[in-house]
C-alpha cells in the first residue's frame, strides 16, 4: 500500500504532480529557510565542501542564524517541523530513498503535507547531483569557505 498518496506504480510523473515545486520554481510548498536547511544537510552528509559553503551563504542570506545553520548540517533544527524535514531529507540521502513509514509519518505529525514530502524527496536529488558535480569537477569555492563537519571522502 501507497504510504504517501501518490500513484507512483504506473508513472513517476504522477508523484511529481502532487507538489508543484517538484515540477520547477514556485512560491508554494517547502519554505525558503526550509529549503536551505535541507540543502545544508544533505551537503554535509554528502561532504561537499562547495556547496555546504554556498548554502552557508546562501541561508544567511535567507535569515538562518549561525546556530540554526550548523543543526541543519546536523540533519535537526530548533523548528519542530523544519526538523522533522531535514531528518527526512537526511534519511532519504543516506537510505537512497529507502525511508520507513515512520520517517514518512514524522513530517505529517509535524504539519507537513503529500506536496512537501515529494518537494523534499526532489529537492535531496538536486542537491545530490549538484553536490556530485561539485565534488567531480573540483569545483574551485567562490563563497566564504565553511569547514566541513564530517572528513571528507
Amino acid at each position: 500500500a501507497a504510504i504517501v498518496t501518490v500513484s507512483v506504480a504506473r508513472s513517476e510523473s504522477r508523484a511529481t504532480t502532487t507538489s508543484p515545486a517538484a515540477r520547477g520554481p514556485t512560491r508554494e510548498g517547502v519554505p525558503a529557510k526550509t529549503q536551505e536547511r535541507i540543502a545544508l544537510g544533505v551537503s554535509e552528509a554528502n561532504s561537499c565542501a562547495y556547496c555546504v559553503s554556498a548554502h552557508t551563504a546562501i541561508g544567511q542570506g535567507a535569515g538562518l542564524d549561525s546556530n540554526e545553520m550548523v543543526a541543519a548540517r546536523r540533519g535537526s533544527s530548533g523548528d519542530a517541523k523544519a526538523a522533522a524535514m531535514v531528518a527526512f531529507a537526511r534519511a532519504i540521502n543516506t537510505n537512497r530513498g529507502e525511508v520507513t513509514s515512520a520517517e514518512i509519518d514524522a513530517v505529517r505529525k509535524a504539519g507537513g503535507n503529500d506536496g512537501e514530502i515529494v518537494e523534499i524527496i526532489s529537492q535531496v536529488a538536486l542537491h545530490s547531483l549538484t553536490n556530485l558535480l561539485a565534488k567531480a569537477s573540483r569545483v574551485e569555492i567562490d563563497f566564504p569557505v565553511a569547514s566541513l563537519m564530517t572528513a571528507t571522502k
